[in-house]
């Protein structure tokens, strides 16, 4: 059975084929959902990176992806390629330069996982670990596959830890101690350091947000949303804005050495449009442009507490994003995407 997947933006295209046991007999939309979801298994791994990441990570067999972007390469991609853009945090070398399926990735590497994202958009897709269980095997992101709405998945999964790097090793002093009597973190950071966050109120007066709208699933969002007198973000300047749609409100900022998402901007709309508002609603977007949404994955050892966390999710599903974003219709591209 082939699956299709995508970046957020559309540029990055893939098919992904997996075996199956069973037969298609669901008509409806969240039935085909669900059979997406049932069909495909993943792995877990709770190493820093991957909580960071917040992937739903496929082992992919040799031969099973296809480059399909522009409808034109067909060329499988293997676990060597996509080295165009290199990233690295220092402990490993610097690779050899390659040839490259597809120019649009980059790569970024470290000490535990080599991760591949969009640079345009950010969204993450494939990955190889260094280490663990997992070394070597080729890893697909199915939060880019198409259909796919990861409230369907159990939270909990196959877990492939890297055993020498898991949360529960990672400090000494944690041992014997239960993670419910720790604080929640306030502080946290990208992949490579460059964006860092510090909450300046305690996590556990917030409450924190779950969706799986098209851009909330690929890049895990798991917010947090305090006002912007309470957290502090440094290293924007390291980060690539990503807007999409007509109203392009929100803007989906993304480390351009890491790929990881730490914040959000909030924008609003235009100063005229908000001119011509009702008093309350004005009041209403003044609020809303005083918060600076915060993903909760990438705080420090949130690990020890994800299992733990009160998380309100929002399943309205990804309608219209096909058709507005990819310029997919009835199963067609219509034209390229800009």
């Amino acid at each position: 059975m082939a699956y299709q997947g995508n970046c957020h933006c559309g540029r990055y295209r893939f098919d992904l084929h997996v075996d199956r046991g069973g037969d298609d007999n669901g008509d409806d939309n969240t039935q085909k959902t669900r059979d997406v979801t049932a069909s495909i298994p993943i792995v877990t791994c709770t190493c820093v990176a991957c909580t960071k990441l917040g992937c739903l990570w496929h082992v992919v067999t040799k031969g099973h992806l296809v480059d399909t972007s522009n409808n034109t390469n067909e060329d499988s991609i293997s676990s060597s390629n996509n080295f165009n853009n290199v990233n690295n945090d220092g402990t490993l070398p610097s690779p050899s330069s390659s040839s490259t399926s597809s120019p649009l990735l980059t790569t970024y590497r470290s000490g535990l996982v080599r991760y591949e994202f969009c640079s345009a958009c950010g969204t993450g897709l494939f990955a190889t670990h260094v280490k663990g269980p997992l070394v070597g095997q080729k890893l697909v992101n199915l939060r880019t596959i198409r259909g796919l709405n990861p409230f369907h998945y159990p939270r909990t999964s196959t877990d492939s830890s890297l055993s020498p790097d898991s949360p529960s090793s990672l400090d000494s002093s944690d041992s014997g101690s239960s993670t419910t009597e720790k604080p929640l973190p306030t502080t946290g950071a990208c992949l490579c350091g460059s964006v860092t966050v510090e909450l300046l109120i305690p996590l556990a007066s917030m409450p924190l947000k779950e969706d799986n709208c098209s851009i909330c699933t690929r890049n895990a969002w798991l917010g947090a949303y305090p006002r912007r007198a309470q957290v502090v973000v440094r290293g924007a300047q390291h980060t690539r804005d990503y807007r999409f749609g007509r109203r392009r409100f929100m803007g989906h900022p993304f480390c351009t050495t890491c790929g990881a998402h730490v914040f959000m901007n909030v924008y609003g709309p235009p100063q005229d449009m908000i001119d011509r508002m009702p008093e309350a609603k004005k009041e209403l977007v003044r609020q809303n442009l005083d918060v600076m949404p915060i993903n909760v994955r990438i705080l420090d050892r949130i690990q020890k507490h994800m299992g733990s966390l009160a998380v309100a999710q929002s399943d309205e599903g990804t309608e219209g994003y096909e058709r507005d974003v990819l310029g997919i219709v009835e199963g067609k591209t219509k034209g390229d995407v800009k």
